[in-house]
């Protein structure tokens, strides 16, 4: 089970979602590096959300706002202090040890079977590095939380996707890329988005190519 973060200072805890075994797209050791070395590159051209970390005993506004559902307040919260969507909260154990650590993107993706499309946006708009930010403690995207939660809205995957393609193929530390973490109802969405998509690309492709034809008949 995953331990759900409450700004009060106690867990709850709830139960996983099923996760059944699914077929992993076949990757050969260069792809899966160049997949990593483009993460980096989104990761420093966007300016990862620097390491600022507030303990869940004092936390952020938004936060607090997403802990008790109100995500419409939370969509305020980021758009008058845009610097809270890259501020992580955490929880410390006896030893000093990360417990688990969020950002605000993360705690929304993670609580929420529908997560909600426009927190989602703001947050991204505010923080688009944080598409590829990686929790610390278990090395889940905002990708792997909402397969995992069973998400059934086209537009939620759109939005991860277009700021961060790859992040279906990164694994957590266990291992695990999303889409092996995804629900049956989450995959069969997530495989229509997928199709379309690959139908965008080639009628771009299509259109492209066709544009240089003409252009090369025109001279």
């Amino acid at each position: 089970t995953h331990k759900r973060p409450c700004c009060g200072g106690f867990d709850f805890e709830f139960a996983s979602f099923p996760r059944p075994l699914l077929a992993e797209s076949r990757k050969s050791a260069d792809e899966r590096e160049d997949i990593v070395r483009s993460r980096g590159h989104l990761l420093a051209n966007m300016g990862e959300s620097r390491d600022l970390e507030v303990d869940v005993g004092n936390p952020t506004r938004i936060f607090r706002a997403i802990s008790s559902g109100d995500y419409e307040g939370a969509r305020r919260i980021v758009e008058r202090h845009p610097e809270e969507a890259s501020i992580w909260v955490s929880r410390r154990d006896g030893d000093g040890g990360i417990a688990w650590k969020y950002l605000p993107i993360h705690l929304v993706c993670l609580q929420h079977s529908e997560p909600p499309l426009e927190l989602i946006r703001a947050l991204l708009h505010h923080n688009q590095s944080a598409a590829a930010s990686a929790t610390p403690h278990d090395g889940n995207l905002p990708m792997h939380y909402i397969c995992e939660g069973g998400c059934v809205n086209e537009e939620v995957f759109w939005t991860l996707l277009a700021v961060f393609p790859e992040s279906l193929e990164l694994k957590n530390h266990l291992n695990k890329t999303p889409l092996v973490m995804c629900q049956p109802r989450s995959r069969a969405v997530l495989m229509k988005v997928l199709k379309k998509r690959q139908t965008r690309a080639s009628l771009g492709e299509r259109q492209g190519k066709k544009k240089r034809d003409n252009a090369r008949k025109n001279h």
